[in-house]
């Protein structure tokens, strides 16, 4: 979230609407990547692994899975976020807010 505001900021772009329902997307993709670290972490503490190691062989088993996602987003949000055309005033905030997050 902190990187969402950042990026508005480096943008110089105000809190909009528009920007919002861009936080609420980036919320939403940090769950997702949250969900699948979980998940991993949980299967290897299920397998009778110790806390500690099971944390660091689940995050890196999901952390390309968890990069590829926020690539997904960065380089899908790019061309939205660098525009200055027409309907650039509601695309802007929500690219530049929710591609910075992630």
């Amino acid at each position: 979230m902190s990187g969402g505001v950042f990026g508005l900021a480096a943008a110089r772009i105000p809190l909009s609407v528009s920007a919002a329902v861009g936080f609420i997307a980036l919320l939403g993709q940090v769950c997702l990547a949250s969900l699948l670290v979980v998940s991993a972490v949980e299967q290897r503490r299920r397998s009778g692994e110790e806390l500690l190691p099971a944390l660091v062989a689940g995050a890196s088993s999901r952390f390309r899975t968890v990069l590829m996602t926020a690539l997904l987003a960065i380089l899908g949000l790019l061309p939205a976020a660098l525009s200055s055309g027409v309907g650039s005033e509601t695309q802007r905030p929500f690219a530049v807010s929710s591609s910075a997050g992630s």
